[in-house]
């Protein structure tokens, strides 16, 4: 289901998909942390691109954690093999830049189901066609 929200001029989609598929597929062993922060960025994230754009002070207030708490889930996330932050391009010294002046921070819910199934070496989950 999505849910159609005015924001500024024109509508918006969002919708609860993504929270629910980060809450059911989210693997056992992620902090309550990595939880909060993967949950708020699929909660706010659009279900058509998977995309947020949520600015860090928002996205650390929503979870009640500190910015640098949010940076050290979403790093351990990464670690993890599921990354939610879009790099943009590498800095001077090799490392991926995820944010810069002038280019707010983006992040992208990964197929979580999808990357424990290719980890399991499982055959992936039906698609319901009747949508």
């Amino acid at each position: 289901m999505t849910i159609r929200l005015r924001a500024g001029r024109g509508m918006t989609e969002v919708g609860f998909e993504l929270y629910r598929e980060v809450r059911d597929d989210a693997p056992p062993d992620w902090t309550s942390g990595e939880r909060l922060v993967a949950w708020v960025i699929a909660d706010d994230a659009r279900e058509k691109t998977r995309r947020s754009l949520i600015a860090m002070p928002e996205l650390a207030r929503r979870c009640g954690m500190t910015p640098e708490g949010v940076r050290k889930a979403l790093q351990k996330l990464a670690e993890r093999g599921f990354d939610f932050r879009v790099s943009h391009g590498r800095g001077k010294d090799g490392r991926d830049v995820y944010a810069a002046n002038g280019h707010p921070a983006e992040y992208l819910v990964p197929d979580i189901f999808g990357i424990l199934v290719e980890r399991a070496g499982m055959a992936p989950r039906p698609v319901d066609k009747q949508t």
